[in-house]
């Protein structure tokens, strides 16, 4: 599910923002209830720091903290086509995740796209695993960091 897409997301985004985080909830706790061992995990755009919303403790925080906290895993969309533009959009989220003890996976893309310069579409293999590489190295001792994958 990805609300953003959604026209409503863009009329009444507050609104979309608290159905998301009912969702969430709804859905971890519906996995658990039977499968308590079951991991919930979702993945989640690397832009959800943009958004406040309360923490759940009757405080505010980011929205992938939240989403971060809520779920037992995290891979996050790093829809960019090189190491410094990768590591940069993740970083507020890897932040999060190490505070709270999570996991995380990095995702990036491969297939066609229109929005930019986000996917290694076109740019060969050898390239993608070198920047790839890099992104490792950098995440490596982090403690959230699980593993890199390719949509």
């Amino acid at each position: 599910m990805e609300p953003f897409t959604l026209p409503a997301w863009q009329q009444d985004t507050d609104t979309m923002l608290g159905l998301w985080r009912d969702t969430v909830s709804g859905f971890v706790e519906e996995i658990k209830k039977d499968s308590p061992g079951l991991i919930a995990g979702a993945d989640l755009p690397v832009w959800l720091e943009r958004f406040n919303v309360p923490d759940g403790r009757g405080g505010r925080t980011t929205l992938s903290d939240w989403m971060i906290r809520k779920l037992d895993q995290t891979t996050l969309m790093a829809y960019r086509d090189n190491a410094g533009d990768i590591l940069g959009s993740i970083a507020a989220e890897m932040d999060e995740a190490g505070k709270e003890g999570r996991s995380v996976i990095v995702s990036v893309e491969t297939k066609p796209s229109g929005e930019g310069p986000i996917t290694f579409y076109g740019k060969g293999q050898a390239l993608m695993m070198q920047e790839l590489g890099k992104v490792a190295d950098a995440l490596r001792a982090r403690a959230p960091f699980r593993r890199i994958c390719r949509s």
